[in-house]
Parts: C-alpha cells; structure tokens; sequence
C-alpha cells in the first residue's frame, strides 16, 4: 500500500474492475464489485420485478424507504407498519376492498419484511 504524504495512513491500492461498467477502479471495493456512478444508477432505478431473488426485491425504492426509516427508528416489530403501507398501496391501487379478515393477513404478511411485501405488492399489480 502506498502513502498519501496529505494523509496520515495508508491508501488501499488494489486494482479491481466495475462490474457494472467494466471500468478500472483503485481502491476498496463493494461487496458487488460497482463503482460509485454504477451504485447510483442501480439505485436511482425503479426495480418492479418481476424478482428472481430477494436481492432484486430489497433494491427497489419501496424496500430502500422501508430500511432508511427502521434506521432511523430501529426496534422490534418496526418495520411492519411501513411494508404494510407497501402493501395497501398496492391493494388500493389494485381497487381491492378488504375485510377484516383480509386486514388480519395484510398484517400477518407485513411481518415478513420488506422484500416480501414488495414481491406480494408486485404480484398483486401495484408498481413497488
């Protein structure tokens, strides 16, 4: 590893390529192997599937928006009241009317998490 003689410390000098856009990269990389302009566009992208992994459901921006607010306000059983917001949007969307039955599941399956509540919005039409 070199030395920035305007930095105290080493500099990580691995030469790795972008996997996004095949770029030459010096540095540290990400767990996918994308420069900061690819991350960006990744997630600037609205993802409505359909999802053949977790991974697709967990990058899309509904999914994000959950993650930022638990972060925010992290603690047991947070996340369900936004993947169920995830949900309803897509029921309404789809002018589905539900019973209070149909709320006890709305509410069973926001505890999933996130992704599950995207993937289930998508297969319902709603656009998450």
């Amino acid at each position: 590893m070199a030395t920035n003689p305007n930095q105290s410390g080493p500099i990580d000098s691995e030469a790795w390529t972008c996997s996004g856009c095949g770029g030459q990269m010096i540095g540290s990389r990400t767990p996918d192997n994308l420069c900061g302009p690819c991350i960006a566009a990744r997630l600037s992208r609205p993802v409505i599937g359909p999802f053949d992994s977790e991974r697709q459901a967990r990058e899309t921006q509904a999914v994000r928006a959950v993650y930022l607010a638990f972060e925010a306000d992290p603690g047991q059983g947070k996340m369900a009241q936004h993947n169920r917001r995830i949900l309803c949007e897509a029921i309404d969307a789809a002018g589905v009317q539900l019973g209070q039955y149909d709320e006890r599941i709305v509410t069973w399956l926001a505890g999933f998490g996130p992704e599950c509540a995207a993937a289930t919005a998508r297969q319902l039409g709603g656009a998450s």
